[in-house]
């Protein structure tokens, strides 16, 4: 972005990023916003609540259109930064849907997940519309650590492949963990 004076601000202007927020707040923008688009999962993790084994969250879950006309909502009240989340919000047959809804708005995307279900179709649509960031959970540093803890044997390497997918195609990807 040019100033008048020919200045050039970026990410790193702390100046700029100062006013941003005291306008943000004083006018009260919602410039973050976060959507559990599922409480389902498909990893049975012996330390969280979501577990696709619960058939009947999914009758409960937000459809496609009732998710679009939120991201439009949040587009119109001023939101850039947005949080796709579950529990696995990849479960959902409408997750590609819902995620290029997102970026075609303009939105800078994070998505919160457990790695395992990066699919090639997945990978394509974050070639077609890279998102800010991908968070992916790990929750051992080995195989036998980390399938214990999810419940599911072979998750380990599932994740670990979806890392490595979305690594090679230049996605920015996140790890984090749970200390138990």
């Amino acid at each position: 972005m040019s100033l008048p004076c020919g200045q050039q601000i970026g990410p790193n202007d702390g100046e700029f990023w100062k006013q941003l927020s005291m306008k943000i707040h004083s006018q009260r923008i919602p410039f973050l916003g976060g959507l559990a688009l599922t409480h389902r999962c498909n990893l049975g993790c012996i330390h969280c609540y979501a577990r696709e084994d619960h058939p009947d969250l999914a009758e409960f879950e937000l459809n496609t259109a009732q998710w679009k006309k939120i991201i439009t909502e949040a587009k119109d009240a001023g939101c850039l930064f947005l949080l796709l989340t579950g529990g696995e919000p990849m479960l959902r047959g409408d997750f590609s849907e819902i995620y290029r809804f997102a970026k075609q708005n303009g939105f800078l995307v994070t998505v919160f997940t457990n790695g395992t279900l990066v699919t090639d179709k997945i990978a394509g649509l974050f070639r077609e519309f890279p998102p800010k960031l991908v968070e992916i959970s790990l929750y051992g540093a080995s195989a036998e650590a980390h399938d214990r803890i999810t419940g599911v044997p072979g998750s380990f390497d599932r994740a670990r492949r979806g890392i490595e997918t979305l690594i090679g195609l230049g996605v920015n990807v996140g790890l984090k963990s749970v200390l138990m």
